[in-house]
């Protein structure tokens, strides 16, 4: 009887590779907000969600760097 090749599962490397990942696109989230700071110079609304949009992009990060911390046995 012919068994089908398996892929390997390794969940350590699925984490590290999602957690690369979401980092990748949260630092590129927040340098392109921060490149566009000076479009908005005269615009005091605009100025407080851009800023606004870079706390809460550093935040995230912030918290998916304590998740990889509090998750040290799949690293």
């Amino acid at each position: 009887m012919n068994v089908p090749y398996r892929k390997p599962f390794d969940q350590r490397f699925v984490f590290n590779v999602t957690v690369s990942h979401m980092q990748r696109c949260i630092t590129n989230s927040i340098e392109k907000t921060f490149n566009r700071i000076h479009e908005f110079e005269g615009d005091p609304e605009k100025s407080t969600e851009l800023f606004k949009t870079l706390g809460m992009l550093h935040s995230m990060r912030n918290q998916l760097n304590q998740m990889v911390a509090n998750t040290g046995e799949l690293k």
